[in-house]
């Protein structure tokens, strides 16, 4: 086979396994985002790249209690239930201890926390 011919099936070679290798990356970014997703994590900071979850099974409780201690409930139970959808998301970037930071590209895959329903989600382990 002459040279000409190697370098070009070279090339093509080398295009294939960039392109393998780069669909190998995102199909593993899918798997982590899925991952993530089932445990309850959604995008709090798009700058940071932080995610996070609501990480307790009473955290209307503990959202009641932060905002109105002397009443939580009564007053702190009617602001928690006037926040309707936004209450998940306003736990997840305040009060949520359960914040992980990731990849960028994983990032920008997952789901924002803004008007989310998604509330507490136990963690498999």
């Amino acid at each position: 086979m002459s040279d000409k011919y190697q370098k070009v099936m070279g090339d093509q070679y080398q295009r294939f396994f960039k392109a393998y290798r780069a669909a190998k990356k995102v199909h593993k970014q899918h798997e982590a985002v899925l991952k993530l997703i089932n445990q309850g994590y959604r995008r709090t900071s798009n700058r940071h790249c932080l995610v996070s979850r609501v990480d307790r099974p009473d955290w209307r409780d503990v959202m009641a209690q932060d905002h109105a201690p002397w009443d939580w409930t009564g007053q702190g139970r009617s602001w928690v239930n006037n926040l309707g959808a936004g209450a998940s998301d306003f736990y997840r970037r305040c009060l949520s201890k359960d914040t992980i930071k990731v990849d960028p590209e994983v990032s920008r895959l997952m789901p924002t926390s803004g008007w989310d329903t998604c509330g507490y989600i136990n963690k498999r382990r």
